[in-house]
C-alpha cells in the first residue's frame, strides 16, 4: 500500500512544485497505473491535499478501487465484501460488523455508503474522510471529533484551519450529510462535535454466514 496526497505525487514524479491540473493528474495517474498500482479514487485538482491510497493490482480490494475510479458508489453484496475482507486479513470470515472490518475499511479509505438489502454500496476517498463516516456506522458517539482536525480532513486541507469560520463549519456539515452524518453539532459546539450517522450496521439484517473469524494477520497492508 501507498498512501500521499495527490500533490506530493504529482511533484515527486514531474518534479519541483507543480500547479495541479488535471492533465497532469492524468498523466501521473496513469503512470502509476502502468507501474501496478491502482489509486482508490479519481481526484479533481481540489482534492490535492487528500490523500490518496495505492494498492498492487493483487491486493482483493484493488477491483473495488478500479470499480470505483468510474462510479461514486458501488453495490456489493454483503457476503462478496466480507470474503474480500477476509482475503486481505487471511483469515477465513470476517463479519462486516467487526471492528476489524471497519478499521480495515476505514483504512482503505471504503466508505460504507448504506446497505440495502444483501447489498452494501461502498464509496471511495481518503482514509481521513472515510474515518468520519465509518466510525459513527458502528457506535454513537462517547466523545467528539476535534473541530479543526476534521474541517481539515472532510474539505481536504493541508493542514487544520487557525480560524474556524461559519463557512468551513456549514461545507464540511453538507459533505458529511451526502453520506446520511447528522453533524448539527459541528454547526453550534465549540472544540469538538458529535456525528451521527443516521443508520447503524448492528441494525441491519445480515446473510447468515457472517460469523466473526478469530486469530489471523492482516499480511496485504
Amino acid at each position: 500500500m501507498k498512501r500521499l496526497t495527490t500533490r506530493t505525487l504529482v511533484d515527486q514524479r514531474l518534479g519541483g512544485r507543480n500547479n495541479l491540473t488535471q492533465a497532469k493528474m492524468r498523466r501521473v495517474l496513469d503512470a502509476m497505473r502502468l507501474d501496478g498500482w491502482q489509486p482508490g479514487y479519481s481526484p479533481t485538482p481540489e482534492d490535492g491535499d487528500r490523500v490518496l491510497v495505492f494498492l498492487r493490482e493483487e491486493h482483493p480490494f484493488a477491483p473495488l478501487f478500479k470499480a470505483l475510479e468510474e462510479r461514486a458508489t458501488l453495490p456489493l453484496p454483503i457476503s462478496e465484501l466480507q470474503r474480500l475482507v477476509a482475503r486481505a486479513t487471511r483469515r477465513d470470515l470476517v463479519d462486516l460488523r467487526s471492528t476489524c472490518a471497519r478499521d480495515l475499511l476505514t483504512r482503505h479509505g471504503l466508505i460504507l455508503n448504506r446497505i440495502e438489502g444483501e447489498a452494501v454500496y461502498l464509496a471511495s476517498s481518503s482514509p481521513e474522510f472515510a474515518r468520519y463516516i465509518n466510525l459513527p456506522r458502528y457506535s454513537r458517539p462517547r466523545r467528539g471529533f476535534k473541530i479543526r482536525t476534521l474541517l481539515r480532513d472532510v474539505l481536504g486541507m493541508a493542514n487544520e484551519p487557525k480560524r474556524v469560520t461559519e463557512h468551513a463549519r456549514l461545507a464540511a456539515a453538507q459533505n458529511l450529510d451526502e453520506f446520511g452524518i447528522d453533524a448539527s453539532d459541528l454547526l453550534i459546539a465549540d472544540g469538538y462535535c458529535k456525528l451521527i450517522s443516521n443508520w447503524m450496521i448492528d441494525e441491519v439484517e445480515f446473510p447468515i454466514d457472517t460469523t466473526l473469524s478469530l486469530g489471523g494477520e492482516d499480511r496485504h497492508v
